[in-house]
């Protein structure tokens, strides 16, 4: 099963929307990460086998700098040019980006 670690300018009702279909999902508030750097965010990810759900443009930076393979989901998507938020698309199959 994937493993969801969503990040803090995400509602944390997200990480509860996910468990409540199938996934395993954690809000960073319930970490006490709320105010962490990126850096630890993702080492936390990393650890845990998560992938990152963020909003945040920093951490698609950090998949070319980091040596620790951490999947990095936005859940913004565009459809016919207008931004739609969709977190449907957050339940996946879990695909490794480094293969």
């Amino acid at each position: 099963m994937r493993r969801f670690l969503v990040d803090n300018q995400l509602p944390a009702a997200l990480a509860r929307w996910i468990e409540a279909r199938g996934g395993a999902a954690t809000h960073v508030l319930d970490l006490q990460l709320a105010q962490a750097r990126d850096e630890i965010i993702w080492e936390r990810a990393a650890r845990d086998g998560a992938a990152l759900v963020s909003k945040d443009e920093d951490f698609a930076r950090l998949t070319l700098l980091r040596p620790e393979p951490v999947a990095v989901v936005s859940p913004r998507i565009f459809r016919r040019g207008l931004p739609v938020t969709c977190y449907e698309c957050l339940v996946v199959p879990e695909v490794n980006p480094r293969s």
